[in-house]
């Protein structure tokens, strides 16, 4: 069961692909890396549909506390540790996927605002699902700003 949609409908060379993330009626504003021919670690994701699993996502600290729970998006081809975690700009990110409440300008970027906010949003929401045995899954499609389908 798809749980997790991810439309996209800003890309900039420069700031990144931005979009939106929703999950039932629950919606938040993306960011992503740009297209790079589907790299690890520096492009966003392909269009497609794929499972979603719950994942460790580690910060480079020394403290390893500072891990926290998240989703990653697996069955990408030749790609890996895909994460759906805290992040405002493509400098936070390496070829994951960032959320927030509203798109913005952060630090002379374009990002997205209340991250932290909008993640435990986002992941009180997946493990309600979880609780009722979904099967977690993500569709990537790109959309008109409105929500209208480019491409699934």
């Amino acid at each position: 069961m798809i749980t997790t949609q991810l439309g996209r409908y800003i890309y900039s060379p420069n700031m990144g692909t931005f979009g939106f993330l929703q999950v039932g009626d629950w919606r938040c504003d993306s960011v992503e890396e740009i297209w790079k021919n589907n790299q690890k670690n520096i492009s966003c994701i392909p269009v497609g549909t794929y499972p979603l699993r719950r994942a460790i996502h580690h910060i480079s600290t020394p403290d390893p506390d500072d891990d926290y729970d998240c989703y990653e998006i697996v069955d990408v081809p030749n790609r890996s540790a895909i994460h759906l975690h805290i992040a405002q700009a493509i400098r936070d990110l390496l070829g994951c996927v960032g959320m927030g409440s509203r798109h913005g300008i952060l630090r002379g970027e374009w990002a997205v605002m209340e991250a932290r906010k909008t993640f435990a949003e986002y992941m009180e929401r997946m493990h309600a699902l979880e609780r009722q045995d979904s099967d977690l899954w993500i569709a990537i499609g790109n959309v008109t700003a409105d929500g209208g389908v480019l491409s699934a």
